[in-house]
């Protein structure tokens, strides 16, 4: 694994963890949020895409958590 896409893998992980906690399939956030289905699927893949900041904005309103709550890992 290289180095300098940790950080990517965890926020990967982390938007997962509050989206299953929030009880929403992929299908459901993707809507919810306007964001394209496959670009959701492709943030929590094993090989995460970078993600914006408008990105992370719409999840974390959709999910009901402040935008530091993907950086706590």
């Amino acid at each position: 694994m290289r180095h300098e896409y940790q950080a990517e893998k965890q926020v990967a992980k982390r938007i997962k963890a509050l989206r299953v906690k929030a009880g929403f399939t992929q299908e459901q956030l993707a809507e919810k949020t306007g964001i394209g289905y496959k670009y959701i699927q492709a943030m929590e893949g094993k090989t995460p895409k970078s993600i914006t900041v408008r990105s992370l904005e719409k999840l974390a309103k959709a999910l009901d958590v402040d935008l530091i709550e993907f950086f706590r890992f």
